[in-house]
Parts: structure tokens; C-alpha cells; sequence
């Protein structure tokens, strides 16, 4: 090429570099601003969960028997319960109940979770299951599908997930536990921390329905962020927290807490969760009481135990967080 054209051709050259620099830095920007949106959350919800394990739960729960009533409704009808039971241990943890039933008919069914951790929530055990109500709600079984040991920052779950088939199989897996990682029966304490802060977080989970890969555990996550709650719902509500999984981004969760962040009400899809007094649920659902005691019965023992079993359900739990 003569020396002229090169001459000529040089500033078009510098341009082109120009341009393909800040294209470039562009490009490096913008997948800097996606690992950021990425990762973030899920770094707040590492200080979170580091939060807990430094102050121990005791600092967040008292050490004195909780619980909470909830009934369920779609539309304008009452279509379930649930019921949330957590217990002070002597060794300085806590281990907690959650069941919920839907009644559909005739007929009612479903879940309930078990969970234990101790202080730091650094060791723990969790347990879930189905319960399903036989003879008109007098009587209720539970089976258990999965359970899941915490220790030592690793994860060793036990799955019955449903095949490509429609089959049922036993899986078995392990994998170190993410630094976000919120232990079974810390969620709510979480939502707790996301609504006194005001930042929003990502916490991994391990989804009952959510097969391993292999023999590694796979995780899920949920994303929470803090928001204002309606004008025209729950007076007693003074802050939301909207809840999405990575299971059904579709489906946001809104939960409505209290002054002392208890749940105050829920919104879910087309239900609607209300905090109300046990007798409110009994006077709709009068086999609850009974329900939940079958399933304390089977993984809470020591709270009502054979020693104190009452004649009458759940007399023994009522005492306990009376104080009598």
C-alpha cells in the first residue's frame, strides 16, 4: 500500500480501536451490573445468616413455647389451617412445627415440616411429610419424604422425588452448604431481619420437590425484599416482605407483619393466610387441635410427652405457654 493511503487510513483506523474500546467497556459494564444483581442479594443474605449464627437465636426468639393460628381462605370461603409450634431446648436450641391442612369436600390433606437447630444454627435436623385426615377428620396419618441433617457446614438430604415415569425413588445426596444458606426454621427469622433492615436478600434452600444432581444436593433460592403493606388491609400490619422462589418466579408471596414482625396475614395466588386465635380455627376446623398433636406426638416428644400426656390433646403445650 502506498504511503499516502496509509496515511489516510490511520485516523480511520484510531476511530474504529475508539469505538471497539468503548464498546468493550460497555459490555464489561453491563455483565458487571448482572453479576452484581446476581450475587448481591445473595451476599446480604450471607451477612444475615452470619448474623445468626454470631448472635445466636436465643438473642431473636424467647426462650419460652411459641405459637401461631392461621386459617386459609380463597375467595370468600375458609378452605384450611395451619399451625406453627416452636419450642426452647435444653441444650439452648429451638426446634419448631409447621403443619398445614386444605380441605377439599369430604376430604382433607396436607403437609408439615419439623425442624431443630441449635443456638448458632450451625447444626440441625429437619424432616417434612404429608398428613392426611381418615374418618370424617377423627383421625389423622402422617408419613415423612424428606429429611435433612445440617453439621458442619455440609448438607446430607434424604429425597423421595417422582421420576420421569411417575415413579417414586429414594434419593440420597451431600454438598457444602452455601454461605447464604438459611437452615430449615430460620425463613421466618429471616423475613424478620429483611423487614428491621430494609435491605433485600437471597437465601439458598433445599426445596423438598427439587431433585439432587446426582449425588450432589441441588439448591434453590428465595429472594425477599422489604415493602410498604396496603393502605386498605390488616390494620395490625406495619411492614410487608415480598417473597419469590427460584422454583415459581411467577408466584410473589406477601407477607404482612406486625410491630413486632409477627406474621400478621399472608397473600399467596388467589389465598389469603389470617392470623387468628386457636378457637377461631377450632370453631372451623374442630379436629385441628388433634391433628396437631398427632404430628407433636411423632417428632416433638418431649413436648408432650408420655410422662405429661394429658387426656385431653394439647392440654400439656397450652400449659406450657400459659406458665401454669
Amino acid at each position: 500500500m502506498p504511503a499516502v493511503e496509509q496515511a489516510t487510513n490511520r485516523p480511520r483506523f484510531s476511530l474504529i480501536a475508539v469505538l471497539m474500546f468503548a464498546l468493550l467497556a460497555v459490555a464489561v459494564g453491563v455483565a458487571w451490573i448482572i453479576v452484581q444483581q446476581r450475587t448481591a442479594p445473595h451476599g446480604r443474605g450471607a451477612e444475615m445468616v452470619g448474623r445468626i449464627r454470631e448472635e445466636g437465636l436465643s438473642s431473636f426468639w424467647q426462650r419460652s413455647p411459641h405459637h401461631t393460628w392461621v386459617l386459609i381462605r380463597r375467595g370468600q370461603g375458609v378452605v384450611g389451617w395451619n399451625a406453627s409450634v416452636r419450642m426452647p431446648l435444653a441444650d439452648g436450641g429451638f426446634e419448631g412445627l409447621y403443619v398445614r391442612v386444605i380441605a377439599a369436600g369430604d376430604r382433607a390433606a396436607g403437609d408439615w415440616e419439623y425442624w431443630r437447630l441449635n443456638d448458632d444454627a450451625t447444626t440441625g435436623r429437619y424432616e417434612a411429610g404429608v398428613v392426611r385426615l381418615l374418618a370424617g377428620g377423627e383421625r389423622a396419618t402422617s408419613s415423612s419424604h424428606t429429611s435433612i441433617e445440617l453439621s458442619d457446614n455440609r448438607v446430607e438430604a434424604t429425597q423421595t422425588v417422582r421420576d420421569p415415569r411417575g415413579q417414586s425413588v429414594l434419593m440420597r445426596s451431600s454438598a457444602s452448604a452455601p454461605d447464604s444458606y438459611a437452615p430449615e426454621g430460620t425463613i421466618s427469622l429471616l423475613r424478620r431481619l429483611i423487614a428491621e433492615t430494609g435491605d433485600d436478600g437471597a437465601f439458598h434452600v433445599v426445596f423438598n420437590e427439587q431433585p439432587p444432581l446426582g449425588d450432589r444436593t441441588a439448591f434453590g433460592s428465595i429472594h425477599m425484599e422489604r415493602r410498604e403493606p396496603p393502605d386498605d388491609d390488616d390494620p395490625r400490619a406495619s411492614v410487608a416482605v415480598a417473597l419469590t422462589t427460584s422454583l415459581n418466579r411467577d408466584v410473589e408471596q406477601i407477607y404482612l407483619l406486625d410491630d413486632d414482625y409477627e406474621l400478621v396475614a399472608g397473600l399467596i395466588g388467589d389465598m389469603r393466610l389470617d392470623r387468628v386465635e386457636r378457637d377461631e380455627v377450632m370453631s372451623e376446623f374442630p379436629e385441628a387441635e388433634a391433628v396437631l398433636t398427632h404430628l407433636m406426638r411423632r417428632v416433638m416428644p418431649g413436648a408432650v410427652g408420655d410422662d405429661n400426656r394429658p387426656a385431653r390433646p394439647f392440654d400439656f403445650f397450652r400449659r406450657m405457654m400459659d406458665g401454669t
